[in-house]
Formats: structure tokens, sequence, C-alpha cells
């Protein structure tokens, strides 16, 4: 990477990059993705592939905060557009630090919203206190027959965290049938 970094005569493919961020994946060695990264970006070579694999290491080395960072940046200045399976990486990272206007963004941005994804909004509406938001998360994800045992966990979890009796007992009245 030094050498890259220098201009050395060769120019790394997308493979190689995506090669040199899966290496760090086992050592779980975020700042050397986050320099790959980094590199990718300056060089216009930051591509959907290269942000995943740099995602994966940051994700195992539970470096939420900066997946979140990095994705603004790779928006921000190159223009990158992920897939529906990255969007969910990065809106379940943004959950977790408490980014949740990140990842309600995202949410939107996302072609086909999994039902992980909403499960990750019904949690962030739990931080915000807000039953009235993940009553309606989990009755869009019931109606598109999405609704799982986490989904439904989730809602009733942010119910009685928030105190409403009547929410609570409807989800549950509806986990049971």
């Amino acid at each position: 990477l030094a050498a890259l970094a220098e201009g050395g005569a060769r120019t790394p493919t997308e493979g190689s990059l995506v090669g040199m961020l899966s290496a760090c994946a086992p050592s779980r060695n975020a700042d050397l993705a986050e320099r790959i990264l980094d590199w990718a970006m300056l060089r216009s070579r930051c591509t959907l592939p290269v942000f995943s694999a740099a995602a994966k290491v940051m994700i195992a080395a539970k470096r939420h905060d900066r997946i979140c960072e990095a994705y603004e940046a790779v928006e921000a200045e190159c223009g990158l557009e992920l897939d529906d399976v990255c969007y969910g990486q990065v809106i379940r990272c943004a959950v977790q630090v408490g980014r949740l206007a990140l990842a309600r963004r995202l949410s939107q941005k996302a072609k086909n919203p999994d039902a992980q994804n909403t499960a990750s909004l019904i949690r962030a509406c739990g931080q915000e206190g807000d039953v009235r938001q993940a009553m309606t998360l989990l009755w869009e994800l019931h109606h598109r027959g999405e609704a799982d045992t986490a989904a439904f966990n989730s809602a009733l979890d942010v119910a009685v965290s928030g105190g409403d009796r009547d929410a609570a007992r409807t989800i549950f009245e509806e986990m049971k049938a």
C-alpha cells in the first residue's frame, strides 16, 4: 500500500483492492482497511465491491461508526450507489451507533428494503421512544407478509419500553394469531 500511495507504476485492479481488504478481515484490521478505502476514494477507484469489502472488515472490527462515516464520504466524493445488501449493512450499523436519520435515509434509498432493515428501523424507534412509528413499520412489514418473530419482538420491546400497554397488547395478540 505504501508503494501505491507513493504513486507506483502499477495501479491495482478492483480485484486487487478487494483482495487486500479481504486479507484485513481475519485480523479485523480496520485501520488498514480504512487506509485502502481512502486510497481508492482519492483515486476514483472506490466501487461497490471495494466498499463492501471494507465494510465487512469494519463490521468484523465492530467499527460501526466508521462504516457510517465511510459511507457518507463515499457517497459525497464518489457518488457511489450501494446495493440493497450493502444498504442493509450500513442501516444496521447506523442504528447501532444512534445515527437514526442516516438509517432512515438509507432505508428510503434501498430499492427493496428487507425485513431485517425494517426491524432495525423499529429498534431505532425504540431509541427515540416513538411507539407509533414502530407500529407503522411493523404493520407495513406484516401487510407485505414479511413480519417475522424478530420484527414482532422488536416492536413489542418498543411498545413496552414506551409504556404503551395498548400497543403491546395489540402486538402480542397478533403474535399469537
